[in-house]
């Protein structure tokens, strides 16, 4: 598991179910466990990142770093996943939850029935215009596979 900077409060399966009612579906295994093992939060490392399929290293290069996993409490709203919903809701596919953000501002999130990772490439983070919208071809799991090798070094 990678760690993090900033540790947010403990949450539980009801803060989990909460969440999942607002959204209307049940979050992923991986997701969830990593919710309540962690909460979100900042990764302590710099070079926590992961890396891209090839079709979209032209427009924004091969790694993406993790700059803050989203959080269900006890953070700034700008982390909160409730309030980072409501604000990317119309620009992040339907079925979809925003779940982290890298150093520029851009948004990763994670689809509802497949469990895999999309990244969403804003122009300018605070008026919403966005670039493009990539499919990252990743699971959860092997994103933080990636963070936690990045970690290590490997």
């Amino acid at each position: 598991m990678i760690a993090f900077i900033n540790l947010r409060p403990a949450i539980c399966e009801a803060d989990i179910k909460q969440f999942e009612e607002f959204i209307g579906w049940a979050l992923p295994s991986d997701y969830r466990e990593f919710l309540l093992a962690t909460n979100g939060g900042a990764p302590t490392q710099v070079n926590d990142s992961f890396t891209l399929p090839e079709t979209c290293l032209a427009s924004i290069g091969r790694r993406v770093v993790i700059s803050t996993f989203f959080s269900l409490s006890g953070c700034d709203p700008a982390c909160n996943l409730f309030f980072s919903l409501e604000e990317f809701v119309n620009l992040i596919p339907f079925e979809a939850i925003p779940i982290a953000n890298d150093q520029f501002g851009n948004i990763i999130s994670l689809y509802k029935d497949s469990g895999m990772l999309n990244v969403l490439i804003l122009e300018q983070r605070w008026h919403l215009d966005y670039l493009a919208f990539f499919d990252a071809d990743l699971s959860f799991t092997e994103m933080l596979k990636q963070l936690s090798d990045a970690t290590r070094g490997k």
